[in-house]
C-alpha cells in the first residue's frame, strides 16, 4: 500500500426516499388519515470504527478495510380525528418510527483480521462488523370539551395523554476473520485486541403522560386557567443472555432499573383584562 501505483476505486452511493400519504373523510364528522416514509442510504465503502484507537481516515484505509454501510429509516403514521357534536373534538395519533444500520465487511476481506501499523498509520485486513435497530413508538390523543349551561362562568376543558416507547439493538456479530486485531510497529507484531462479541443488547426507555386542562372564563375580565400534568419515566435493560464467542463465555444478565420515575405537576394561572 501507499507505493503510488494502487488500483483507484470509485465507491457507488445510493439514497432514495418513497413517501405516501392518504387522508380517507369517513363522514362529516371524522377523517383518518395514514402517512408512511421508507428511506435507504447506501455506500459501498464507508468508515465508522477503528481498533487500539487508531484515527479513521481514507488516507490510510485501502478498500478492504472499509464497511458497506446501509442505513433504512422509516416512518409509519396513522391519524384519526373528529368533532362528535358541537361540544366536542379530539384527535389521536399513532405512530413508530426508526431505523436499521449495518456496516458489514468487505467481501475480499472476509478471511483477513483487522490489522493496525502505528508506525505507518495503515489499517488493512477487514473492519469491525456492527448493526443498530431503533425502534420509536409514540402515542397522542388529546379531546377538547365545552360543558353546556355556566357554573360560576364558561368552561373549556382539554384532556390529553402521551406514549413514547424506545428500544435501541446495538449488535456486535461475529466477525469471520476472528474477533480481535493485530497491533505492528512497522512490520513487527506488538500487541493483540480482543472484541467482545457476538452481543446483542437492547435497552428501554417508557414514558407516559397524562394531562387536564380547564380555561375557566369567570367574567369578561377574568380568565382563570387550571391544569394538572402527571409524567412518568421508566428507562430499564432487560434481563438477556448472549452466545458464547471466541473469548468471552456464554452468559445471562439480571435486569437493570436504570430510571425509574413519575411527577405530578399543578397549573394556575389568572389572566385579567
Amino acid at each position: 500500500y501507499l507505493t503510488g501505483d494502487e488500483e483507484a476505486v470509485f465507491p457507488k452511493q445510493l439514497a432514495r426516499n418513497a413517501a405516501v400519504k392518504l387522508s380517507y373523510q369517513i363522514s362529516r364528522k371524522f377523517q383518518l388519515i395514514g402517512y408512511t416514509t421508507r428511506d435507504r442510504s447506501f455506500n459501498e465503502a464507508d468508515i465508522q470504527i477503528a481498533p487500539f484507537g487508531a484515527t479513521v481516515d481514507f488516507a490510510h484505509s485501502p478498500y478492504e478495510q472499509t464497511n458497506p454501510f446501509d442505513w433504512r429509516p422509516y416512518v409509519y403514521k396513522g391519524e384519526l380525528r373528529g368533532t362528535p357534536s358541537n361540544r366536542l373534538l379530539f384527535d389521536v395519533q399513532y405512530g413508530k418510527s426508526g431505523y436499521k444500520l449495518d456496516y458489514g465487511v468487505q467481501e475480499e476481506a472476509l478471511t483477513k483480521p483487522t490489522m493496525y501499523d502505528r508506525t505507518t498509520l495503515m489499517l488493512t485486513g477487514s473492519n469491525i462488523p456492527h448493526l443498530s435497530d431503533f425502534n420509536f413508538w409514540v402515542l397522542d390523543a388529546n379531546a377538547t370539551f365545552l360543558p353546556p349551561g355556566e357554573f360560576l362562568g364558561r368552561h373549556e376543558l382539554k384532556f390529553g395523554y402521551h406514549l413514547q416507547r424506545r428500544d435501541n439493538h446495538s449488535v456486535r456479530p461475529r466477525n469471520q476473520a476472528g474477533d480481535y486485531a493485530l497491533l505492528f510497529d512497522n512490520g513487527v507484531p506488538a500487541e493483540f485486541e480482543s472484541n467482545n462479541a457476538p452481543v446483542d443488547p437492547t435497552a428501554w426507555d417508557n414514558v407516559n403522560s397524562f394531562y387536564v386542562t380547564d380555561q375557566w372564563r369567570m367574567g369578561r375580565r377574568v380568565t382563570l386557567n387550571l391544569g394538572l400534568r402527571y409524567d412518568h419515566q421508566h428507562s430499564f435493560v432487560p434481563e438477556q443472555s448472549r452466545e458464547a464467542g471466541m473469548f468471552a463465555p456464554a452468559a445471562t444478565f439480571e435486569k437493570v432499573e436504570v430510571l425509574k420515575y413519575g411527577h405530578l405537576a399543578p397549573r394556575v394561572a389568572l389572566a385579567w383584562d
